[in-house]
């Protein structure tokens, strides 16, 4: 029985040695595909907060538009630092390859006595400083495992931090639902304070119970035990295993310092890449070295996104107009409808239900004209100096589905060079807030 299982062990042994020397096959395969399909991923995420923004996005609180705003700039962030773990894996297997090439034409490696550069005292110091071809391609093929495997490691990770902050946006909006508007305002602070103790408790207890004296406590050691497993189970549900199995290993057999670098130098990284995506998802720019250049305020800055023949498919449409140069006898203003202006038109205009006709086309049509009154009385707009008495608008959805209406300005109306438009809530009537929602610069 027992030299059945030794057989058995000394089968698995073999196969898993001759699996892992043949590992650089699929792996350069699989860093070849995820280059191409991490560099592919932020413009997807992209793509997904774009429309969570525009047709899922409730209100601006923070748990509809921040949250979403962090998971975005972490999953963009994981696919960039995954794509220069795949290139940086990738160069290293080259480089293996080209070594175990090298090594099969020239088996002895160096010739010191054919080197004709250096003289005897030259040759002796790179003798005991150059080492085997055999030992530099085993260094390569060792790196390029541990990259490749902190790379998985890491956005495995990440995907746990992200489906944890997913679970409390949708018990937030669960919530939020549940109590109503007027309680959810009130309770609001109450529920992100729930949210970080839920996060900090475990956290706290996992580094407080990891010290020496109270992990080789007999009590307090099982105490320790079971937070820091559940808490890898609640970060990664799917996961957890693998990954501590993966970090256990690393912990016993990488030195302590080396670790502790390279934790520094990926948290460094990543902290730097998650603050500028999220603020180029919030619209921002985050970096400006130009001392004379724009804040960005409206009045001084020419929006792109404002002007349909200029404005990025990546971003979703707010406030736009055909061009910043105006030939045409029309100046089409496009307002956006996206999900969280629901709230604000549902506190502005009551839902009424018009009077029942028995042609259900014109019933449709009777419900429509109010629906577009309680958004032609939800803005003000003003050309230059003049305010439009009325605002007639009409429905209007682009080819990429963004719905919204317009509002068609005759030209002769404008000033001959620059005018402006203003865009006014309703809600930003009072001038204690922000006392408009665009102001497009063009000209005529």
């Amino acid at each position: 029985m027992e030299e059945n299982i030794n057989q058995e062990d000394y089968r698995n042994k073999k196969w898993l040695e001759e699996v892992s020397e043949q590992s650089w096959n699929p792996e350069l395969i699989i860093s070849g595909f995820a280059i191409y399909a991490t560099f592919s991923l932020p413009k997807i995420i992209q793509e997904a907060f774009n429309t969570y923004t525009v047709n899922y996005q409730i209100n601006e609180g923070m748990g509809n538009a921040m949250m979403p705003a962090l998971i975005s700039a972490i999953l963009i962030s994981a696919s960039q630092i995954l794509s220069i773990a795949f290139i940086v894996h990738f160069i290293l297997r080259g480089f293996w390859v080209g070594f175990l090439g090298v090594i099969s034409v020239y088996p002895k490696g160096i010739d010191f006595n054919r080197i004709t550069v250096y003289g005897d005292y030259g040759k002796e110091k790179l003798k005991a400083k150059m080492q085997n071809l055999d030992v530099l391609a085993e260094k390569l093929d060792k790196a390029a495992s541990i990259v490749f495997a902190l790379a998985i490691m890491i956005i495995l990770q990440l995907i746990g931090i992200c489906l944890m902050y997913s679970l409390f946006i949708i018990l937030y909006n669960i919530f939020q639902n549940l109590l109503g508007k007027a309680l959810y305002e009130k309770y609001e602070n109450l529920l992100l304070f729930a949210f970080l103790t839920f996060v900090m408790i475990p956290t706290t207890s996992v580094i407080i119970l990891g010290q020496k004296r109270f992990k080789n406590h007999p009590k307090y050691g099982k105490w320790h035990y079971h937070f820091a497993t559940n808490f890898q189970k609640i970060f990664l549900p799917f996961f957890g295993d693998h990954i501590q199995s993966l970090l256990l290993t690393f912990n016993s057999t990488v030195s302590q310092r080396r670790i502790n670098m390279i934790n520094l130098f990926v948290g460094i990284c990543f902290m730097f890449m998650m603050a500028f995506n999220l603020f180029s998802l919030r619209g921002v720019s985050p970096l400006n070295l130009h001392h004379f250049y724009t804040s960005y305020t409206r009045e001084t800055f020419l929006l792109n996104n404002y002007y349909e023949n200029q404005r990025s498919l990546d971003v979703p449409r707010t406030f736009t107009i055909q061009s910043d140069i105006i030939t045409e006898p029309y100046v089409r203003l496009f307002i956006a409808y996206h999900k969280k202006n629901d709230e604000f038109l549902d506190s502005l205009c009551t839902k009424t239900s018009s009077k029942k006709i028995k042609d259900k086309y014109l019933n449709r049509i009777a419900e429509d004209e109010q629906k577009l009154q309680c958004l032609q009385s939800a803005y003000k707009i003003q050309l230059n100096d003049s305010t439009f008495a009325k605002n007639e608008f009409m429905y209007y959805e682009f080819d990429d589905a963004e719905k919204g209406v317009v509002m068609h300005i005759p030209s002769k109306i404008c000033k001959k060079g620059k005018n402006q438009i203003k865009i006014i809530a309703r809600k930003h009537y009072k001038p204690d807030t922000r006392p408009y929602e665009a102001l497009i610069t063009f000209w005529y």
